[in-house]
């Protein structure tokens, strides 16, 4: 169950530029075929039978477009960009390893940090705004509890960024409901 020792922190931007946190990692898919799921530290983009595996750089299409960084926590920094049939939006991520030595810490606020100076770069550039990104709360995702918890229907876990993160799932079960 590797996907337990990842975390998943997420916003999307709506139209008037307010930006709101993701409370789940979403699964982005466009009116051209295309998909977007984060995994792990990296971006599976696929268009039918076809995958790519997106650990940084740069991709566009007529209903996608990717930008994507290495960041901290052994993390993926990405601002995905899509359209579908009713809406155009943008998902602003942080996929990475959740892991200090054998402690679970999920997002650390210095990557969250780092990622958001990056956005806001990445933006300016795009959409020639000049005002500085809020982001507001950071909600961390344990992906593997995420995984758990849609298939076993069991309820999510969550952590803001900055707080004592709870145990991951698998953790706990391997240690028998044993606290740290």
């Amino acid at each position: 169950m590797g996907l337990s020792n990842w975390f998943f922190v997420g916003w999307r931007v709506y139209p008037d530029w307010k930006i709101r946190p993701l409370w789940a990692i979403p699964r982005i898919k466009t009116y051209m075929g295309w998909e977007v799921e984060f995994y792990k530290n990296w971006l599976h983009v696929m268009h039918g039978d076809g995958v790519l595996t997106l650990y940084s750089g740069h991709l566009e299409s007529l209903s996608l477009r990717i930008m994507a960084k290495r960041g901290l926590q052994k993390s993926i920094y990405a601002i995905v960009e899509y359209a579908t049939d009713t809406e155009r939006g943008i998902v602003l991520a942080i996929a990475g390893y959740g892991y200090k030595e054998d402690t679970w810490v999920g997002c650390l606020p210095q990557t969250v940090e780092k990622f958001k100076k990056m956005a806001e770069n990445a933006l300016k550039k795009m959409y020639w705004i000049e005002k500085s990104l809020d982001l507001g709360e950071a909600i961390c995702i344990n992906q593997g509890d995420f995984f758990l918890s849609k298939g076993l229907g069991i309820p999510m876990q969550y952590q803001v960024v900055g707080e004592e993160p709870k145990i991951p799932y698998l953790e706990q079960m391997f240690r028998g409901g044993e606290k740290r």
